[in-house]
This record gives C-alpha cells, structure tokens and sequence, in this order.
C-alpha cells in the first residue's frame, strides 16, 4: 500500500513562498538595421535584404514588440522565437 508523501513544516513553507519556476525564452533575429550598420551602402543593405525570402529587414521597433509578447506570455517557456525575414524557410 502506498502511503501519501508527508511534509514538514519547513517543506511546506517552501512549496508556498519558492519563486516560481524560471523561464527560458529567446528570440533570433536576422537583419536588423540599426546604426550599428551605419558603414554598409544603401546598395549592401539592399543586397542583403533582397537576400532574404520576405525581402526586408527586421526594424528594432518588431524585435522590441516580439519580446514584449514572449514577456507577457507566460505560458510559454522553452521557445526561441525566429524573426528571420523568411530565412528559415530556405
């Protein structure tokens, strides 16, 4: 017969105040034009965008929305949100 696990006092007080499990979440992004690329043409920047299936750059402005969303979704951990243009579709 199997018995019920029992606990201390000093278990249950950890069940209650433990910080919840920690969540791993990530986002890979490809091109983002920041001023950082400020060295490449207009003409290698077009190359490189043209590179790409969706045929575009990523803006700062989507990579900040994309990590707000896996933020605030706390039902999701374990995932590595791509921001790629397409690019994993080749």
């Amino acid at each position: 017969m199997l018995l019920p696990p029992t606990f201390s006092p000093a278990t249950e007080v950890t069940l209650t105040t433990a910080p919840p499990p920690a969540r791993r979440i990530a986002g890979a992004t490809a091109l983002v034009v920041t001023r950082w690329w400020g060295h490449a043409s207009a003409e290698q920047l077009h190359q490189m965008r043209a590179s790409f299936p969706l045929q575009r750059s990523i803006e700062p402005e989507e990579v900040a929305t994309a990590a707000m969303e896996l933020i605030r979704n706390e039902a999701m951990t374990g995932q590595t949100l791509a921001q790629d243009a397409g690019l994993l579709l080749l």
